[in-house]
């Protein structure tokens, strides 16, 4: 009989355990790109992606108590390098260094002719580290940039990976007061990346 006692309750902590007790951790998966990661424990996926000219943007994630500021999403972009005075033709491919060195001074540059056009100080991003990585046996970089000018200021967490010819951009972001309490998940989420090779 206690035997039995010690099954039953041995048996329903196993069914509790398998069903999560806590919050859902839920898996973005991405066929197209063969892609796929799990997301902070807690947050929600938006199930919407769209194709935008020559990048596939997903997006996104969320964390439900705070979406404005705290969400994130994974776009794919082509490392070609295109001559539009010959309609768009491929002419080169970058490195991933080149692409990130791009990314991070056109963000500087709009924010620079944003206050010369509006007058009104704008974001620029202030890079608090940049580190190559290996992402699931690809090369990658992380960036993790402040952006103390918005208001509130905000952290945003990337990370670009190199697959063939093209990059795949995981970002997070999260009000700055908040990126202590979600850096471990963020790197987790990172982490967990699984990229099916072609």
């Amino acid at each position: 009989m206690k035997s039995n006692k010690l099954l039953a309750s041995w048996l329903i902590g196993l069914v509790m355990f398998l069903n999560g007790c806590g919050a859902k951790i839920e898996k973005m998966v991405i066929p197209e790109i063969g892609f796929s990661m799990t997301i902070p424990q807690g947050w929600k996926l938006t199930p919407e992606s769209e194709k935008r000219g020559l990048t596939y943007a997903i997006s996104d994630f969320h964390d439900p108590t705070n979406s404005d500021y705290n969400w994130g999403s994974v776009s794919i972009d082509s490392l070609a390098i295109r001559d539009y005075r010959q309609g768009m033709k491929v002419i080169g491919i970058k490195s991933l260094t080149e692409y990130v060195e791009n990314r991070i001074g056109i963000s500087r540059a709009l924010g620079s002719l944003g206050e010369k056009l509006f007058g009104t100080r704008q974001s620029l991003p202030h890079i608090l580290s940049k580190v190559s990585l290996n992402i699931d046996g690809f090369e990658a970089i992380e960036v993790v940039a402040e952006f103390p000018d918005t208001e509130p200021p905000c952290i945003t967490f990337f990370t670009f990976i190199k697959k063939d010819n093209e990059v795949i951009e995981v970002m997070f972001q999260s009000l700055k007061n908040d990126f202590a309490k979600y850096e471990a998940t963020f790197r987790k989420s990172i982490e967990s990346i699984k990229i099916k090779r072609e």
